[in-house]
């Protein structure tokens, strides 16, 4: 993500603290905590890289389908970027086999 320049607008700023600090909840495992602060930050001034973030706390409380939502977005501005859209493509593909996977196993029981 972009850092935090002298020309950079007050609400562009917010909500880069925003995005940094739901980076670090989700890292620290606080998932519902992260989801606050990047729903916030996307309010003010979305991104991909947001929605990629968004996409990662969705997926880490098993919600797939949102999480795969949140990636797709992410996908159509990240197109140009080799190493975001590998980021994307792996978390797309482990969304996409854990909701299955709870889809599978309802048909055996």
């Amino acid at each position: 993500m972009v850092g935090i320049a002298r020309h950079t607008s007050a609400k562009r700023a917010a909500a880069l603290r925003f995005a940094e600090m739901g980076r670090k909840l989700l890292r620290s495992g606080n998932y519902e905590k992260a989801l606050v602060h990047l729903e916030k930050a996307l309010a003010l001034d979305p991104s991909p890289y947001i929605y990629f973030y968004l996409a990662r706390a969705h997926y880490y409380l098993a919600r797939y389908q949102q999480a795969l939502n949140f990636l797709q977005i992410a996908e159509s501005w990240l197109t140009e970027q080799a190493d975001w859209m590998a980021e994307v493509a792996a978390l797309r593909a482990e969304s996409f086999r854990a909701s299955h996977q709870g889809t599978r196993y309802a048909h055996v029981w």
